[in-house]
C-alpha cells in the first residue's frame, strides 16, 4: 500500500480503499489466514480469480475443522 503525502499537519490521510483493505488482512488474519494467504487473496481481489480465492478459503476452512 502506498503511504500518502505528510501535509503540513503531518497526519496522513488513508483513503476508503486503503482502510478496507487494511481491515480485510485483520479479518482474514483473526480467521487464521496467514499473511502469505492473505496476499494471495489480494493479489486476486481483480474479480475475475473467483474460482481461486474460493479454493484458497476452501483450504483454510478444511484446515480449522
Amino acid at each position: 500500500m502506498a503511504e500518502p503525502a505528510r501535509p503540513p499537519g503531518g497526519i496522513r490521510r488513508y483513503g476508503n480503499a486503503e482502510v478496507a483493505r487494511v481491515k480485510f488482512v485483520k479479518s482474514a488474519q483473526r480467521l487464521g489466514f496467514s499473511l502469505d494467504e492473505v496476499a494471495q487473496l489480494l493479489r486476486l481481489e481483480d474479480g475475475t480469480h473467483c474460482t481461486e480465492a474460493a479454493s484458497l478459503a476452501a483450504l483454510r476452512l478444511a484446515d480449522v475443522r
